[in-house]
């Protein structure tokens, strides 16, 4: 009986340093942003803000913990997990909050000493965050290959524009009225 009641304690005491985590988390992502996010809004600004949190801090809390801080129920977090790569994918905004959120979920696990939970089977293991931070990692090298590849393609459009424009008779340029930036 004193065993189970000792198990009881450690097991709430774990669960309480987590929600301080998440609340500390939180806390230092409201004050980078430099207002307080609201939990219940449905505009997509404050959900991509709830979503960069949320997966940010998974591979330390359960996603019924992250829900009971965020005000969501588990499957609004299981939700948030499922759009995650479409999101890094295509959305620059939420790429640039989910990098902000990572950071202050890195420093606040530091400063708090709190270290990844692998429960085993029923959690987040090890080799599955290894497997899927380097899956980020990998999309998102492709991200930036693609779009340094279409500003090189920009580039080379405005390029051709300028210089068709220049051979036209009655261009500025041609006419002496302005001049291109090379010979400036």
């Amino acid at each position: 009986m004193k065993e189970q009641t000792n198990r009881e304690t450690s097991f709430n005491s774990y669960r309480k340093k987590r929600k301080e985590f998440l609340e500390e988390v939180i806390r230092r992502y409201e004050q980078q942003l430099g207002e307080k996010m609201s939990l219940q809004s449905r505009r997509q600004e404050e959900v991509i803000h709830r979503m960069a949190i949320s997966n940010a801090s998974r591979p330390f809390c359960t996603t019924m913990m992250i829900g009971s801080v965020l005000s969501k129920d588990h499957s609004s977090i299981v939700h948030y997990h499922k759009e995650h790569k479409p999101m890094l994918m295509h959305s620059a905004y939420y790429r640039e909050q989910f990098r902000t959120a990572l950071r202050i979920v890195d420093e606040s696990s530091s400063d708090m000493n709190i270290q990844p939970a692998v429960l085993g089977r029923t959690g987040p293991n090890l080799d599955g965050q290894i497997e899927i931070i380097s899956e980020i990692i990998l999309d998102l090298e492709k991200v930036l290959d693609t779009l340094l590849e279409n500003k090189k393609k920009s580039r080379q459009i405005w390029k051709d524009a300028l210089e068709d424009i220049a051979l036209q008779p009655e261009s500025a340029y041609r006419q002496g009225r302005r001049k291109f930036p090379d010979d400036i």
